[in-house]
């Protein structure tokens, strides 16, 4: 293995410093060869440091391995992205439209079903339980959340990242294919992809593997997402997370190469300096040059980034052990490396 580039050592010391993380993970795809490097430790005064086959929380990266089984599953004719979800779900639910215009199953892939990142009973049952926020949220929470929305007139057209709408979208997967969500995208997606470690329910191996987290310096206990699990519940690592990026760069050919690219492609304008895929953030790292694909993820304890640059054949895993977002230096260090 090589040294890490000496961009990677000096941003991530200082990282390390000033958010007070104990530990990080680096990997890069870079000139068709993939290496990780790990820094610190697994945990606060442990002497273990960290390596490509660490267990992270990966949090809202998950979105990305939704939104692959959703084009996937698109790809095999099972569904329409601009299928109206409203027939998808139990018969009980009701849900309203605005002035005759349905949420698709696009819209909340694409953040643009104006649902809002997180309901107020969300909110209320995190505020109850802020250790594992997501737990306590029920499948007839979501119905009766889904029963007072009330969509907006910038459906389909406004950027209103949603973590409600995900774990929705996730639901709705499993309706669709009448599989429980984490069989359902381990046979599908993770498992073609020869993704090993991409879990949801960690064995015994796979725990003694595992970073602790840390929330501002304290201990940070796992988050359980029983039924927004499609938003943010896996745990992964470097190791895998390169994987995906090296067939998502299109380096190593798999049946998923035409969902994977379909997540990619920009659907919509967020802003000046964001378009968004499936799931996927899209950034232009220099003006008229090529855009930076991207997600974070974040739990209470840990903090990810995976990105790529397709035309550059570049690719970048962040995985740390403390709640200290890497996005920004992630977007950063894609520019650098």
């Amino acid at each position: 293995m090589s040294p890490p580039p000496p961009v990677l050592v000096s941003e991530l010391s200082v990282f390390q410093r000033i958010r007070r993380v104990p530990g990080v993970v680096a990997g890069l795809v870079r000139d068709g060869v993939y290496e990780s490097w790990g820094f610190g430790s697994v945990a606060a005064g442990a002497s273990r440091v960290p390596d490509a086959l660490t267990v992270f929380e990966v949090g809202s990266i998950t979105k990305v391995f939704t939104a692959t089984l959703l084009a996937w599953l698109a790809e095999q004719g099972a569904l329409s992205l601009d299928e109206p979800i409203r027939p998808l779900l139990e018969p009980h639910v009701k849900l309203k439209d605005w002035q005759g215009r349905e949420v698709t199953l696009l819209h909340l892939a694409t953040h643009t079903s104006t649902l809002p990142r997180a309901s107020r009973r969300m909110m209320a049952l995190a505020l109850r339980n802020p250790s594992n926020p997501y737990a306590e949220y029920q499948l007839e929470d979501l119905h009766a959340d889904l029963a007072e929305f009330e969509p907006g007139p910038e459906l389909g057209r406004a950027f209103e990242y949603s973590t409600l709408g995900f774990g929705l979208l996730g639901h709705l997967l499993t309706q669709i294919a009448a599989e429980p969500f984490e069989q359902l995208l381990s046979r599908r997606v993770c498992q073609p992809l020869d993704l090993s470690d991409t879990v949801i329910t960690l064995n015994d191996e796979q725990r003694a593997r595992l970073a602790q987290g840390y929330f501002f310096g304290r201990p940070a206990s796992l988050w359980d997402m029983p039924v927004l699990a499609g938003a943010g519940a896996l745990r992964s690592t470097a190791a895998d997370m390169l994987r995906v990026l090296e067939c998502s760069l299109g380096l190593e050919s798999t049946e998923l190469d035409a969902s994977l690219r379909a997540t990619q492609e920009p659907r919509v304008r967020a802003s000046d300096t964001l378009g968004i895929g499936l799931a996927w953030h899209r950034t232009p790292l220099d003006p008229g040059g090529p855009d930076a694909v991207w997600h974070r993820g974040e739990t209470a304890g840990m903090r990810g980034f995976v990105g790529f640059v397709r035309e550059r054949g570049l690719g970048l895993v962040l995985l740390a052990n403390a709640s200290a977002g890497v996005d920004e230096l992630g977007l950063e260090l894609l520019e650098r490396v």
